[in-house]
């Protein structure tokens, strides 16, 4: 199909016709669909004809037949659109590919542009024959139009099939109707689970503050009686009405499958009193609920979110560790660097070493950039030590100090003095930037002249990158050109 569409744009319509009447079949089908806006009214016959003489044909035939089903539809002659409906009516014969035909040809009449073939389908709602009705009411529900409005709300009201209910209803919201309220009200009470299911999910997608209020004033009344259903909860969580508050709080002490969406509703649409109820009880919940009541905390700035994520740190709560670790993130205080900082290195943490360190460089404060020095500096454990370095190139990334090595960067070739005064001032700004103690300590030993305390500045910088980069061998070397200009040659 892919290679045949470009094709049939720019071949000509006689080149064309003949595909169509005696091509192979596997091309003769695609070049049919992809031809059709190039047919014209004297070709109606030859698609016509290929419907009618290819019902006793080859399964590879078949695809023809339904490709020139589907190119009807851009024809508004009647000789189409009664082919069409004697296609439907074949569906109540007993073979599959009658049935498969019959859908095509009803997908056809209720997508043609043409009234008249819109008109024929609503002619066939009407019809005696079970089959034939059902399949057009079906294909009316797939297939919305505002013409046939008022038989999908029929179908919405009064179908048998639950499933062509729903979906008589969910064309009807989406073309319109004057009576929609009534009709999304009535279905909303009918004694079908499915039905009224599926209509409270349609009224949640939609922004009709009456059907909003119809919603609320029935799921009020069903939760006084029954638990909540999952549909009921997006609705009253994407809504955000109190009301529901008492309602739901009973169903907290029942082993209801939706109790973990129902604590998910009470702490989106609560107050900080029921908040601060669901946090007493915190060790009840399970690991997902505690996370939806800590957030709620963080986010009402209550202090009891610190007791509680500090006492879930020291238990290492390993369902918990990562949120509160986010949290901490989004908070950025010195008391949320204070409580990264007491995970550092203690048991059970060095999965999330990565996360901590990480953490702590998005906060990016002096404390947090101290304490990531110390780790990796100081940790022998490989996992925080790696953590915490990775951790520092971020925070160094973000160091005011880089501009300033850029500008010298930029100056070092026409003036390498001039370039050493900008790599002075970034060192001044940011001793632990590498990159800074990196690019003064090549400068100072280019310097031909350069004198006993440049040479140790040089030295000093030379050791800190070895520190900091030991597989780098280039720092040895320097450190060792340092040393000996300073006439310390046992030293280098």
């Amino acid at each position: 199909d892919a290679a045949i569409q470009p094709l049939c744009a720019n071949l000509p319509r006689a080149t064309l016709l003949t595909e169509i009447r005696s091509g192979h079949p596997i091309t003769r089908a695609a070049v049919l669909r992809h031809s059709a806006e190039r047919l014209l009214v004297d070709d109606l016959p030859l698609v016509v004809s290929i419907v009618r003489s290819e019902n006793d044909a080859p399964t590879q035939s078949r695809s023809l037949q339904l490709a020139a089903i589907s190119v009807l539809r851009d024809f508004g002659e009647a000789s189409a659109i009664d082919t069409l409906e004697s296609l439907v009516k074949s569906s109540s014969e007993s073979s599959d590919a009658e049935r498969d035909l019959a859908a095509a040809a009803a997908v056809s009449l209720a997508t043609s542009r043409f009234s008249a073939a819109q008109q024929r389908l609503i002619k066939l709602s009407g019809v005696e024959d079970a089959a034939v009705r059902s399949l057009v009411l079906q294909t009316m529900a797939e297939h919305p139009r505002p013409i046939w409005a008022d038989q999908l709300r029929t179908l919405a009201l009064t179908a048998d099939v639950p499933k062509l209910r729903t979906a008589a209803l969910t064309g009807l919201v989406a073309i319109g109707h004057p009576q929609l309220i009534d009709t999304l009200s009535q279905c909303l009470e009918d004694d079908n689970v499915e039905v009224s299911g599926e209509t409270l999910e349609l009224i949640s997608r939609q922004s009709h503050p009456e059907a909003e209020r119809l919603a609320l004033k029935w799921i009020l009344r069903r939760l006084a009686e029954a638990p909540p259903t999952r549909s009921m909860l997006r609705f009253l969580l994407r809504t955000g009405n109190q009301e529901c508050v008492p309602l739901l709080k009973k169903y907290l002490e029942t082993d209801s499958p939706v109790r973990s969406l129902i604590v998910t509703v009470l702490v989106t649409v609560g107050d900080v009193k029921l908040i601060e109820e669901l946090a007493d009880r915190f060790d009840e919940w399970d690991w997902s609920d505690q996370e939806r009541i800590l957030r709620a905390l963080h986010t009402s700035r209550n202090p009891r979110f610190w007791t509680i994520a500090r006492a879930s740190l020291e238990a290492v709560h390993p369902g918990l560790i990562t949120d509160i670790v986010q949290l901490l993130t989004e908070t950025g205080t010195p008391q949320a660097v204070e409580l990264l900082g007491s995970t550092i290195e203690r048991d059970g943490y060095e999965l999330h070493a990565t996360a901590v360190c990480f953490a702590l460089a998005q906060i990016g404060t002096n404390d947090a950039r101290k304490r990531l020095q110390h780790v990796w500096r100081t940790s022998e454990n490989p996992a925080w030590k790696s953590a915490a370095r990775g951790a520092l190139e971020v925070v160094y990334q973000r160091s005011p100090a880089i501009s300033i090595v850029q500008q010298g960067l930029s100056q070092f070739i026409p003036t390498p003095t001039r370039s050493l005064e900008f790599f002075e001032l970034a060192v001044a700004v940011d001793p632990d930037l590498p990159i800074a103690r990196g690019q003064r300590c090549n400068a100072l030993l280019k310097l031909d002249d350069a004198s006993e305390e440049q040479l140790k500045k040089a030295e000093s910088d030379c050791r800190y990158l070895i520190e900091w980069e030991p597989d780098d061998s280039q720092h040895p070397t320097g450190l060792a050109l340092a040393l000996i200009r300073m006439g310390r040659l046992e030293e280098g």
